[in-house]
């Protein structure tokens, strides 16, 4: 029942968020639960829609990998 952002960057740093999910009209938003300063937050929309947004409107929609 809980859902958890795994980031890992260049450098192999990586961490690990809790998210708060919300259903919303667009679909369900997933911020993380301690908070971000950017405003940003996750949208995920059905089972293979991933759209990164900004409070400030900015959005870019994640591009679906083939195996």
């Amino acid at each position: 029942g809980k859902w958890f952002m795994a980031t890992w960057f260049s450098d192999g740093c990586h961490s690990l968020d809790e998210m708060t999910a919300t259903e919303t009209a667009e679909g369900l938003r997933l911020e993380e639960t301690e908070g971000n300063l950017f405003g940003d937050y996750l949208l995920l929309q059905g089972s293979d829609s991933l759209v990164f947004c900004s409070d400030n409107g900015s959005r870019y929609q994640a591009e679906k990998l083939s195996a």
